[in-house]
């Protein structure tokens, strides 16, 4: 009879531990998150969004194309009528959107991973100030009498890469992808042994390549679209 008892807990204790567990999937570099709102790292990185977007209310923009969005600085929360503020990021579409915190911007400023995996990767355009020469130029002769340094703005493209370990960022530059992908012996050497005119052409399939060869799995999506 403490036989039986003994077997039956044990099953009841195999059960819970198998209704606790969620199913896991390899992250592919399109893989499609559940939608909703991150308010942390921990929640992208786990694929549980803490709200879903039918439990907030908020003004946002987005461009799928260039893998960008824009919402106002608050998410109001509609069942527990409060605001909701310091979003980490969120999934729209099966997209996850990570938030830029950009200082003096009256909206909030969003992009999407265009790579996930074990290191993600994304973009984002700024304008950065720089001085230029105008010249003045003589009708006539057509050459210049005066040149002046005036200020100007020009838009920079912004390329970032986020472990998905730790949550770290960092510039996609040659060193810090170095840095991160020690553990890969041979991709280390194949990248080393790279003209250096070669380096920012094949950068990005590296990470691919990497990312591939270093497979990670994360919660599997309950509502997942096909991939992209």
């Amino acid at each position: 009879m403490k036989k039986i008892i003994y077997i039956t807990i044990l099953l009841f204790i195999f059960q819970g531990f198998s209704l606790n567990a969620q199913e896991q999937e390899v992250m592919t570099k399109n893989y499609l998150f559940e939608d909703g709102i991150y308010l942390s790292f921990e929640d992208f990185k786990n694929n549980k969004p803490v709200y879903k977007w039918s439990e907030v209310s908020v003004n946002l923009f987005q461009n799928p194309l260039t893998f960008t969005a824009k919402s106002e600085k608050i998410f109001y929360i509609v069942a527990a009528d409060k605001n909701l503020e310091n979003v980490w990021g969120f999934s729209i579409d099966g997209v996850p959107y990570i938030n830029l915190n950009l200082e003096n911007e009256v909206l909030e400023r969003f992009a999407g991973m265009r790579v996930r995996g074990k290191i993600c990767y994304f973009t984002y355009d700024e304008e950065q100030p720089k001085t230029a020469a105008i010249s003045a130029y003589n009708p006539l002769t057509k050459a210049p009498f005066r040149t002046a340094e005036v200020s100007v703005t020009e838009t920079v493209r912004n390329e970032m890469m986020l472990r998905l370990e730790d949550g770290m960022i960092e510039y996609f530059k040659v060193e810090n992808f170095k840095h991160w992908i020690k553990d890969d012996v041979q991709l280390m050497a194949s990248l080393t042994n790279l003209k250096e005119e070669e380096v920012s052409e094949k950068l990005f399939k590296c990470l691919l390549i990497y990312n591939d060869r270093n497979e990670v799995l994360v919660n599997k999506t309950t509502a997942k679209t096909k991939e992209k």
